[in-house]
């Protein structure tokens, strides 16, 4: 299974994972662009929120595009997998 499971076999609580924020570059780091599946029990909806704000404020560009429906990945729905395929490389442009 993924990080979160390994990190509750260890006996580490939720809230001590890794988390990005700390690594933030600021003004100057790549752009990001952050997917998010609003059923995603591994980067749930408000780290990736968190994320994009500190981002924001960093003055990073930055998007964060969300899936309804999508845990962690955009397979469920064709619709969704249509959507990544489509957006991505308008990202990248």
């Amino acid at each position: 299974r993924g990080a979160e499971s390994r990190a509750v076999r260890r006996g580490r609580p939720q809230n001590e994972r890794p988390h990005p924020l700390p690594h933030l570059e600021g003004p100057g780091a790549t752009p990001t662009i952050i997917t998010t599946g609003e059923q995603d029990l591994r980067t749930p909806m408000a780290q990736s929120e968190e994320f994009y704000q500190a981002l924001k404020v960093m003055k990073v560009s930055t998007v964060l595009v969300r899936f309804p429906a999508e845990s962690h990945t955009t397979r469920s729905l064709p619709s969704n997998f249509i959507r990544t395929q489509l957006y991505m490389p308008s990202w990248y442009n």
